[in-house]
Order: structure tokens, then sequence, then C-alpha cells
């Protein structure tokens, strides 16, 4: 993880800092395209100890259980098409994932709509990895623009062989600032009465950058973890970083 991230320090002046953009929901895909040349750096990170715990290992009264931080970085090609790559430290363990998405916008009915498909491996054990293909839908409606933007996901993990639902939404609070919630279904495959997850947060929009407070009852990162469902309702707390970049 330091190495990633000290190679990325490295590159930061080769690239110049773009104006302010629109950008993805917390967790949920959203259909919003990049300029050509522009690609996307994504930083995520989630304490894995609970919130009403946080407080006890800042004071050292318990010990921190660490916590799962991902990198993400998006290309646009042209035409609506992109290539995806991201990573994960933990949950799941040493987990990457490489893709293509493409964007298309409705005019008729005010919609945009993405579709992507990658593929994910992980490690299940130190010594075993597993992969297979996920497919995600992201349909975003532009209700009242600049101001309200519902989004629905569906997508279809091949691994578990499960369909799962997910909606959110970004409301405008006033020109920088985003309220942002997002709900998904449980569709754990071994059916471990999981609960559904619910996050929300800020997103402060600027110059090139977007960063996000993010409370969710679940520590995991992506889209394809969070449909699975949570163990319980417990709160955890994070934030996103995403970097506008251009060559």
């Amino acid at each position: 993880m330091k190495r990633v991230a000290f190679v990325f320090m490295l590159c930061l002046p080769f690239f110049t800092q773009l104006y302010a953009y629109d950008s993805s929901l917390l967790n949920l895909a959203a259909p919003v395209e990049l300029d050509a040349r522009q690609y996307e750096f994504t930083l995520q990170h989630r304490f894995i100890t609970p919130l009403e715990d946080i407080s006890k290992t800042i004071f050292g009264d318990e010990v921190s259980r660490g916590a799962n931080p991902g990198f993400g970085l998006r290309l646009h090609l042209g035409k609506g098409l992109d290539v995806v790559g991201t990573y994960t430290y933990q949950n799941p363990s040493k987990g990457f994932t490489i893709g293509t998405g493409y964007n298309y916008s409705v005019p008729k009915i005010k919609s945009d709509l993405r579709l992507d498909v990658e593929y994910f491996s992980f490690r299940p054990t130190l010594d075993t990895r597993e992969g297979n293909t996920f497919v995600l839908l992201a349909w975003q409606i532009n209700l009242m623009p600049n101001r309200i933007r519902p989004v629905l996901n569906i997508g279809y993990n091949n691994y578990n062989e499960k369909v799962g639902v997910a909606a959110g939404f970004g409301l405008r609070l006033f020109k920088p600032l985003e309220l942002i919630g997002e709900y998904y279904l449980a569709t754990d495959p071994l059916d471990l009465d999981q609960k559904d997850i619910f996050v929300f947060g800020f997103d402060y929009k600027t110059y090139g950058h977007h960063f996000m407070i993010v409370v969710s009852n679940n520590a995991e990162l992506g889209v394809r973890r969070l449909m699975r469902g949570a163990p319980s309702n417990d709160l955890y707390v994070g934030f996103n970083i995403h970097r506008l970049l251009e060559f």
C-alpha cells in the first residue's frame, strides 16, 4: 500500500489539476463521463473499528482494529468508453478488479446509463486466489439538474450467481456540498441472515477534487461487496478522495 501511494505522489508533477467536476456517489456507480485525456484517481478508506468504539482507540483504552483502504483509477478513452482498475488491501484480502465501462445519454427520458463489465480477483486464504466476473448497470435520472440525482445500480455477480440491487441519491445543499444516501438490498449467497446496507455522507467538491465523508453499517469497499449485505448494524466511518487528472 505504501508503495502504491509513493508511486502516485511521484506522478503528481506530470498531471494538471482541473476544474470542479461531477463524480460517482459514495460507493454507487453513476454514469458520469469524463472528457478526452482525463483520468480519475480514487482513494477509499474505511475504519474497521465501529464508530462507537473509535473514541476508546483514540484514548488508548482499546486496540484499533485497523482499516480497509483501496485505490482506483479510471481512464477515459473517448466516445463514452472507460478503462477502470481498483485494488483493496483487505476485505477482500489483496483484491483487485480490471474492466471497462460505457456511458450513454438518453435525453428523451432525461437519463444517463452506464454499463460496467469487470474481472475481479481476491485471496480467500493466504495461499489461494479466486476470481470471476461482475456486470453492473447504473441508471441516473436528471430529475432536477444540478440539484438532485437519483441513481439505481443493478449488478450480477457470477461468482455468487446472485443479482444485487442498490439505490441512492445526491442532493445538492449548495454549490460545492452534496448530501448523499445509498441503500443496498442484501443478497448474501450463503443466506447468513445478512442485513441490508445503508450509507450516508457528504461530498465537498472543489477544483479537481471530491472530498467525501462516509458513514455505513459495513466497512467493505465497492458496489459488488456491499450488495452482499452486512452482519450487523454497527456503524463505521471512512472517507473518499477523488482527483481529476489530465496529461
